[in-house]
């Protein structure tokens, strides 16, 4: 995509806009589905390796950093019917990061795959403002699972409800269907179907 052109529909506005970014965003994606909308001011870094699905809305000021393991591989999936809402960014810098169907990311959210890569699953629900996948060193929680090593992968299981502003620290697994409280630092494993709060987060009780 050529600087000028870019700059043009990053910054046209209303119905001209949506139509042009509709038409003209997806030749340079390595995939992009149908019927998906482009906000304005969208920042896409090296769009050849990210795929979006069908359905999909990208809303205004959302950062799309597609640096990947060794640059050539997809860096960025986005599966059918994800929302993004307005600010997040999805930092792939040296780790993938996979939005599974349905998705709901709000507002000024932040997903690192700095250090290990991130999955978000089906159906899952993410208040404005939740960080995931924030390195441990500035804070006093033990990120370690069940046999106290490290994990590989930051993954939010299927149908979570994150609340605003909760933190899920690098290589942390949440399983699905948990509902996290707001403000919550989610430093270790948290069991499927259980309700969360808490910094660190701990469980409350479990869905029934």
């Amino acid at each position: 995509m050529s600087r000028i052109l870019f700059v043009f529909l990053r910054w046209c506005p209303g119905a001209l806009g949506i139509l042009l970014r509709q038409k003209l965003y997806p030749r340079f994606f390595r995939h992009c589905g149908k019927n998906v909308l482009f906000g304005r001011f969208i920042d896409i870094t090296n769009p050849h390796m990210v795929t979006i699905g069908n359905g999909v809305v990208l809303s205004n000021d959302t950062v799309l950093y597609a640096q990947g393991v060794n640059k050539t591989d997809m860096a960025i999936t986005i599966e059918d019917n994800v929302f993004i809402g307005t600010g997040t960014k999805l930092h792939a810098a040296s780790e993938k990061i996979l939005l599974k169907s349905g998705a709901n990311v709000s507002s000024n959210c932040l997903v690192n795959a700095t250090s290990c890569p991130v999955i978000i699953g089906s159906d899952c629900l993410l208040a404005a403002y939740c960080v995931l996948g924030k390195h441990s060193g500035s804070s006093s929680c033990q990120v370690m699972n069940k046999e106290g090593e490290e994990k590989s992968m930051t993954r939010v299981g299927d149908r979570c409800w994150l609340g605003a502003r909760t933190t899920v620290y690098a290589g942390i697994n949440i399983g699905h269907d948990c509902v996290v409280g707001a403000h919550a630092d989610v430093c270790k494993t948290l069991p499927p179907l259980s309700v969360c709060i808490g910094k660190p987060a701990s469980v409350l009780r479990f869905r029934t």
